[in-house]
């Protein structure tokens, strides 16, 4: 299974984020360079990152189902 990166996550997908000890299914909801922002069900989460790193060290990956 190929690998994903930061870079290919854009406005609207849905996305499952592993950061705050349990998977919690959210959208992105705006998108720059260097930071995602993402909206769960009871907060809004901003992510600041180097380009170029893997969507796993982020912890996050798509949701598929």
């Amino acid at each position: 299974m190929k690998e994903l990166f930061e870079n290919e996550l854009k406005v609207g997908d849905k996305i499952i984020y592993n950061g705050l000890g349990t998977d919690r299914k959210a959208t992105i909801i705006k998108r720059s360079k260097r930071t995602i922002t993402f909206k769960c069900i009871a907060s809004t989460v901003k992510l600041t990152f180097i380009s170029g790193v893997p969507a796993k060290d982020l912890g996050l990956r798509r949701d598929v189902g």
